[in-house]
């Protein structure tokens, strides 16, 4: 069986483990590992407001309270993502505006969302599918002429940039996600980019449980004490070190699974007559997700059965969220046809840093046998 994932485990992981469970500051919440991996961050991202957090989810929820979302605030953000880039601003009471997205690709359609701006709009929440950004200086513009405030869920694009600028550097805010099935992770976690300078003061006092914590830790104040609403928005120091160690290998990483992504696109471009198959718009990736897009839901099916049949795993991805059960129950229908496509037709195929040669010539294979080229 061919995986459609196997998580990254750079070859020094664990020796850099067995160092760091002799270290007595493996124990220290926030110290050593933690400042490691956030100071590796903040050299690709240029930036040192950097949080470490349990996941990208967590970090979504801390923006959200930060912004301070109320009932009747809306946020617009696309409908084909996963439900994190939802959940933190429905939960305080945000109205979820989608927009669709870009032909071919599942990233915001810019001239759906400013149709979509109004008084009420907070933010958009701009997602990076497959660690691609689709004109982020185009979103920026936009946002700051509607005095809106841009999000970017960057869960996909770590070590990727757009116009040579790192993606999560130019929204007013950015999560990144850790998770084992990213680039490279650490089983679980995430990350806060607060760029704007605005909002960094409530950013160190909501992650420290609402406290003035970081105060008392640089010797500011001789007690730290409960100042605002919080949460515990720390990443445990022995998965920091994990992190730490798997950022020495970012650029590395990046640039193998570009290789793999080119891979793919050489042999398969000769269907892009026959069939919709994603073409990069950038050579700015960092290779997250190879995709194809087949003519419908059904032809989607049977292609997944016949890759099982051969021992190959691969793989639909998000329910659009304006088709998902929880949403159709609770609010009216929207019209989304770009999201739709994908929703329906897009497959993944494995793609992952040990991916071998061989088992990736021989999904190239099959897949063309399946469309009959």
């Amino acid at each position: 069986m061919i995986p459609f994932n196997i998580p990254y485990q750079n070859p020094n992981l664990w020796n850099d483990m067995h160092v760091a469970e002799k270290d007595p500051r493996l124990f220290r919440n926030q110290g050593y590992y933690y400042q490691q991996a956030k100071n590796k961050l903040s050299q690709f991202l240029n930036t040192s407001n950097i949080y470490l957090t349990p996941s990208c989810t967590h970090a979504l929820e801390i923006i959200a309270h930060i912004l301070e979302i109320k009932p009747g605030d809306e946020i617009i953000l696309p409908s084909y993502t996963y439900v994190s880039t939802a959940n933190p601003f429905y939960m305080k009471g945000a109205n979820l505006v989608f927009a669709d997205v870009l032909p071919n690709h599942p990233s915001l359609d810019i001239s759906d969302v400013e149709k979509k701006i109004n008084p009420k709009t907070k933010a958009i929440v701009l997602v990076h599918y497959g660690g691609i950004g689709v004109d982020v200086d185009a979103f920026r513009k936009l946002a700051d002429q509607n005095n809106i405030l841009l999000i970017e869920d960057a869960a996909h694009a770590i070590g990727a940039s757009y116009n040579n600028k790192a993606l999560g550097s130019s929204g007013d805010f950015a999560a990144f996600s850790f998770h084992e099935t990213k680039n490279l992770g650490c089983v679980q976690g995430g990350a806060l980019v607060v760029n704007n300078p605005d909002f960094v003061h409530k950013a160190n006092t909501i992650t420290q449980c609402g406290t003035n914590r970081l105060d008392f830790m640089n010797k500011k104040t001789d007690r730290y004490n409960w100042v605002s609403p919080g949460t515990n928005g720390i990443l445990a120091e022995p998965l920091c070190a994990i992190l730490s160690s798997q950022l020495n290998f970012l650029h590395h990483v990046t640039k193998h699974r570009l290789k793999l992504w080119y891979n793919y696109f050489d042999a398969l471009k000769q269907i892009m007559n026959k069939r919709n198959i994603y073409l990069m718009h950038s050579p700015e990736s960092n290779g997250h997700i190879f995709f194809i897009l087949l003519n419908d839901a059904e032809e989607k099916n049977r292609y997944i059965h016949f890759m099982l049949k051969n021992n190959i795993e691969v793989t639909s991805h998000y329910q659009a969220l304006h088709l998902s059960p929880f949403y159709i129950k609770h609010h009216a229908s929207v019209q989304l046809n770009q999201t739709l496509k994908f929703h329906n037709t897009l497959i993944r195929l494995p793609l992952f840093q040990s991916l071998s040669e061989m088992e990736q010539t021989q999904i190239i294979e099959l897949t063309l046998r399946f469309l009959n080229i």
